[in-house]
């Protein structure tokens, strides 16, 4: 039994290796109370109680608060659901461009601390996941995160390093455009510099928002047709109507759509590669999970290629990575082998872009 944790920008999905579904998907986020005396708060509760707390968010596509990341995996080590469990394994993946000193800083962490009870540490590069849930090693993985969107095309079981697309446009900027759009019509009143706003922004746009297969089409509505209504924490009440589908199309813009991005990738590889990956096109994140995603994407890709096909998973990435715990052919780094190399048994020649052997 190993502990499986898929690490993201906006949430960490925790489970056991052989599950479906991860048991708890907690915000990537911690908190601490004026007095230095308290301990720090993590996830979904450090999200919420910031009345008397500074707030934190140790990630953006990679780690950029070591000190809140290792409190955020300490708070991640004192949940009940792993307590309570003995498990001397931990699979925790690792975004493509993950560096050398950050790899090393995170076996640190784990083989090194005294909150940490693992003896036995993998960690996989994200990328590869979301395919090899579906036992496949060749095609496209398009992540849609919290901070980046991210086309990756894997062949046989290795990443296409010099084919990986990267953007800036993930759900916050979609989460950003969208107040853009209530704002140019309304008398609300939002706070885009607090943290806590974004976040319940963040839900506000989850639920309202979507993506349009004919943008044309979808102009030529009435304002009743398309008005949904919902309410703030704090009470207020907010009615949306074109702008729900107006903020999502930034997913398929003319120069960093997602469409754009998965032909710049493929662009770079043999043509006669070019079938294969598009017909294994699987997509995850929060940003593809917004109603209409997949069938506009599958609509943009056929134009490329009419065979294409698109799967859409939110936690296909985890899936992956539970598969990947159980498989015979993972490769896992003991601490006893950690103590004996160092740190450098991370070192550059040695960084694998899979986890198999």
């Amino acid at each position: 039994l190993a502990l499986v944790v898929n690490s993201g920008s906006y949430t960490h999905k925790i489970g056991w290796s052989g599950e479906q579904e991860p048991m708890k998907e907690e915000r990537t986020a911690t908190a601490h109370y004026q007095s230095a005396k308290s301990a720090p708060l993590f996830g979904w509760y450090a999200q919420h109680r910031t009345k008397y707390t500074s707030l934190h968010y140790p990630m953006d596509g990679l780690v950029v608060d070591w000190d809140e990341m290792f409190c955020y995996w300490q708070g991640m080590l004192n949940l009940e659901e792993i307590q309570n469990q003995s498990s001397s394994r931990l699979l925790l993946t690792q975004p493509h461009d993950v560096t050398t000193p950050q790899l090393q800083k995170t076996a640190e962490f784990f083989f090194e601390s005294d909150e940490s009870p693992f003896s036995t540490l993998c960690m996989p590069c994200e990328a590869l996941l979301p395919l090899y849930s579906l036992n496949r090693f060749t095609g496209i993985t398009v992540d849609c995160g919290y901070s980046h969107t991210t086309v990756t095309p894997v062949i046989n079981g290795n990443i296409a390093s010099g084919s990986i697309q990267t953007s800036e446009l993930g759900g916050r900027r979609i989460t950003e455009l969208y107040l853009d759009e209530l704002l140019k019509r309304t008398p609300y009143s939002f706070c885009r510099q607090s943290k806590v706003s974004m976040s319940r922004y963040e839900g506000m746009k989850q639920r309202m928002c979507y993506v349009a297969f004919d943008p044309a089409a979808e102009s030529l509505k009435s304002e009743k047709e398309l008005e949904r209504e919902y309410q703030l924490p704090d009470w207020q009440r907010i009615w949306a109507h074109h702008e729900r589908y107006r903020c999502t199309e930034a997913y398929f813009g003319d120069t960093y759509g997602v469409h754009k991005q998965i032909q710049s990738s493929i662009d770079h590889l043999d043509f006669a590669m070019r079938l294969e990956l598009l017909s294994n096109i699987v997509v995850c994140g929060g940003g593809s999970q917004l109603e209409g995603f997949t069938l506009r994407l599958q609509k943009e890709v056929a134009s490329m290629e009419p065979k294409a096909k698109i799967t859409a998973e939110r936690h296909a990435a985890w899936k992956g990575a539970s598969l990947c715990a159980q498989d015979p052919g993972t490769e896992w780094i003991t601490k006893e082998r950690y103590n004996e190399c160092g740190p450098s048994i991370f070192s550059p020649n040695s960084k694998a872009k899979s986890a198999r052997k």
